[in-house]
């Protein structure tokens, strides 16, 4: 390679260092997220619909658990991998108006854990007393975005659990989306090591 053809792209690799810096690529957010949908209450078609089921929450737990595999992570690969936005929202039905005719009031409490084998279980998320009451329809989870999870990103499954405790059926049926997103800050020395 000619002297010139070198100092042009040490120039082009030096300006697209400067334009997108290598920072930029070492922090980014990885969201699992799942909506479900939940039967209601309807006295018409289903006269038993209206007794309380108290295992909805079981129902609801199983159908949110997702197992993430590794995919060759090392500890050293990661300097941090820490919780960053949980949240819960109804996603439909709506009037006309776009206004939601059903809200969370029929959860009691919803914990989102994280568990891998080897590591247990770490809570990343858990509702506070009284967060669903008449008219939410979206709740953002009080989270410790201090605790590192990194451990469970390194181990050979991860699983995002959701653990919700109903107190009833929902009025209306409808769907509730689940988001728990996490931030990962990448060691770009651990990936060449």
């Amino acid at each position: 390679m000619s002297a010139d053809k070198l100092a042009l792209c040490s120039g082009l690799l030096c300006a697209l260092v400067a334009c997108n810096p290598l920072e930029e690529y070492e922090r980014f957010d990885v969201t699992g997220e799942q909506t479900v949908s939940i039967p209601g209450k309807n006295l018409v078609a289903d006269p038993l619909s209206l007794v309380p089921v108290p295992d909805i929450g079981d129902a609801l737990s199983q159908s949110i658990s997702q197992t993430f595999d590794n995919q060759g992570v090392d500890k050293n690969d990661v300097d941090s991998f820490l919780p960053k936005e949980v949240l819960i929202e109804v996603m439909g039905p709506q009037d006309r108006d776009g206004n939601f005719l059903q809200d969370l009031r029929f959860f009691d409490r919803v914990v989102f854990t994280v568990s891998a084998e080897g590591v247990g279980e770490a809570v990343v998320a858990e509702s506070a007393a009284g967060a669903f009451g008449i008219g939410v329809t979206s709740y953002t989870f009080p989270i410790d975005d201090s605790q590192d999870l990194r451990d469970y990103l390194a181990a050979a499954a991860m699983t995002l659990t959701v653990d919700a405790q109903a107190n009833d059926r929902p009025a209306l049926g409808c769907d509730v989306h689940f988001a728990a997103t996490f931030a990962v800050d990448v060691n770009p020395g651990g990936l060449i090591d």
